[in-house]
C-alpha cells in the first residue's frame, strides 16, 4: 500500500503493520508528535482525502475528544488501502 502526502505529491510504501506515522517518518515526511507516538497528543493528526482506515479504537478517540483533534491520529491507524492525507501544517 501507498500513502500520498498532498498537496507535495510526496508518497511512501507502507510496511505491513506500520503505521501511517512510522511510515512517513521513515522516509523524512514531517509528522508532528510530542508523546512519541503513544497516542495521547494529538499531534499527529491528519485528514483523509481518498481512501479507508478503520475505525478508531477507543485510544484514539478519547484522545481526539480530550485534545479537540479533527482527523485521525497517524500514530495509531494502519492503512488498509492506498491512502491520501494532508494535515494543516504541510
Amino acid at each position: 500500500m501507498r500513502i500520498r502526502c498532498e498537496p507535495s505529491g510526496r508518497e511512501v510504501e507502507v510496511e505491513p503493520g506500520e503505521s501511517v506515522y512510522a511510515a512517513l517518518r521513515r522516509v523524512g515526511v514531517p509528522i508532528a508528535s510530542t508523546c512519541e507516538a503513544d497516542g495521547i497528543c494529538g499531534r499527529c493528526a491528519i485528514q483523509v482525502l481518498h481512501g479507508a482506515l478503520e475505525p478508531p479504537s477507543e485510544l484514539e478517540t478519547s484522545t481526539r475528544l480530550k485534545q479537540v483533534v479533527e482527523g485521525r491520529l497517524a500514530c495509531l491507524v494502519e492503512p488498509r488501502e492506498d491512502l491520501t492525507v494532508t494535515t494543516s501544517y504541510w
